[in-house]
């Protein structure tokens, strides 16, 4: 049994397809409203020494067509919009481009003001 790169690519596209499905999220990306894939939770929290700040991060999958005009870039600043109306301030601390793919792996944390 052999894995071919376009199984995987059609493999991906399917997974994708379901995350959509089951975890859209709207983000602000350089000013536009981006619709991507977040599950709205934070994958690890800790506190620095102390317990005075609280370190999350945030996993989304964006379209690659938000960064159209230049790949992200650490330290990025982008929002997350709660169903509340509320708006996380968030910053890029991760990204990995996979040119066969049409969505960007990006991590994020909150942005300290």
């Amino acid at each position: 049994m052999g894995l071919t790169g376009a199984s995987l690519n059609r493999f991906g596209a399917r997974v994708d397809a379901v995350l959509d499905d089951a975890f859209p999220c709207k983000l602000l990306i350089r000013g536009k409203p981006v619709v991507a894939t977040g599950t709205g939770n934070r994958v690890a929290s800790d506190y620095d020494d102390g317990g005075e700040r609280l370190k999350a991060r945030f996993p989304f999958r964006v379209p690659a067509s938000a960064f159209s005009d230049g790949f992200p870039k650490i330290g990025e600043a982008l929002s997350l919009e709660l169903d509340s109306g509320r708006v996380l301030d968030l910053e890029i601390i991760e990204y990995s481009v996979r040119t066969a793919e049409d969505k960007i792996p990006i991590v994020c944390r909150f942005r300290l003001r």
